[in-house]
Parts: structure tokens; sequence; C-alpha cells
């Protein structure tokens, strides 16, 4: 799937909430239950990995940093047995709290309680009144994940789609030309683009056969 799938509609900064609403299955052809399924899997694959780059001082926003502590923050954190590290880690559980919430095309992801909300805007600046060094764990608007926080999220899209994807000999009857080849699947997979098509065929092993089978692998 095409890394554009995953966008930020808006953030949200308030004395209960601070969040980022992603949307990435937006035209994506797949039926509810599946997608129920693909916003769960994709919610659960960021929680576990922004928590795991935090913890190592790091961060999965594509163009942001964690700037180094002040002098003071390292002293303190340190005679509190701390890491002297920007991990956002102090007193309070903010990265534990980290959590998100489905959408009708996506999830709602970051922190939803007076405990922390505050916290981490603290960091995140969504609501733009932080005076702290930004450490922005979530994407803003105008941002998204690195490269290789996208492919896994779109590995994750594609592998639904493909588990659904339902074409039979007969649905190919006729096809002579790639171009009646990528216009019997946009069929079945509408919007998609030809090397995202191509992606989710090569996902679907049986589909793949089945174009063997048919000698119509080649036309992709």
């Amino acid at each position: 799937m095409a890394e554009t799938t995953l966008k930020v509609k808006k953030t949200t900064a308030s004395g209960a909430e601070t969040s980022t609403s992603l949307s990435f299955l937006d035209g994506v052809p797949i039926p509810e239950s599946a997608k129920a399924r693909v916003k769960r899997d994709v919610g659960d694959y960021l929680v576990e990995q922004i928590l795991i780059a935090a913890n190592g001082a790091d961060t999965l926003v594509s163009g942001e940093s964690m700037p180094k502590l002040s002098k003071g923050y390292l002293k303190k954190k340190l005679a509190e047995g701390l890491p002297g590290v920007p991990n956002l880690e102090s007193a309070g559980d903010l990265l534990d709290s980290l959590e998100y919430k489905t959408t009708d095309d996506g999830i709602d992801l970051g922190w939803f309680s007076k405990a922390e909300a505050p916290k981490a805007d603290g960091h995140a600046n969504f609501s733009g009144d932080s005076t702290l060094p930004r450490r922005r764990i979530i994407p803003g608007k105008g941002q998204s994940f690195d490269s290789g926080t996208n492919e896994e999220i779109q590995k994750i899209i594609g592998d639904a789609v493909a588990d659904n994807l339902d074409i039979k000999e007969q649905d190919l009857d006729g096809v002579e030309t790639k171009a009646d080849l990528y216009s019997v699947l946009g069929e079945f997979l509408d919007g998609l683009s030809r090397a995202e098509i191509k992606a989710v065929v090569a996902r679907t092993p049986g589909l793949v056969r089945l174009l063997d089978d048919l000698d119509l692998f080649n036309l992709l």
C-alpha cells in the first residue's frame, strides 16, 4: 500500500487528552470486520514500537529528535536513580499511559487522562503553549512516522486486503493484456494504483498460483 495511506487528520490538546488522530483505512477495499482487526493490529504495533523507541531515548516520528536533558534535570534524574537520558520517564506513568482508541478510519493515539495528558502536551506541544524542549513521540499535523514504521503499517493493511481477496478463474476469462488484467484486478481493489495492486497480489499465494496457471502472472 502507498505510504500516503496514513495521514494525521488532527491533533487534540486539552486538560484531559493529548492525542493524534491517524487515518489509514479510508478507501481500503476490505469489510468492516477486517478493518476492525487492522485498527487493533496497527494500534498495538504502534504503541509497542513507540515505547521501545522512547525507552531508548528515540522517536519514530520522522524529522523529530529527543534533545538532551538540561544539566539540572540530568542531575535530578541521576539522583533519583533514573537513567540520564531523555526517555520521558520521571515521576508518573506517562509512557505506560500511552494508548489508542479506534475511529471510523483509523485510531486516535495518545493520552486520555487528566493525570497524563497535560504532561504529554508538555513534550509534544500540540497546544503550542509548552516551553519545554520538544520531544514528540506521536506525530502532529503534517507529520508521519519514519519509513520503516510506515512500511510495517502498510504491510499490515496489505495483508488484510490480500486475506479478503477472492478472485476466481472465471473472473479472469478474456484477459489477454496487462491492461485487461489490471482492469479486472482493479474491480476488486478499487482505488489502488498498479503498484499497490501488484503488492497485494504478491501477498496472496492463491492468486499468484492462479495467475501462474493461466499464464497471466507475467502481465503484472
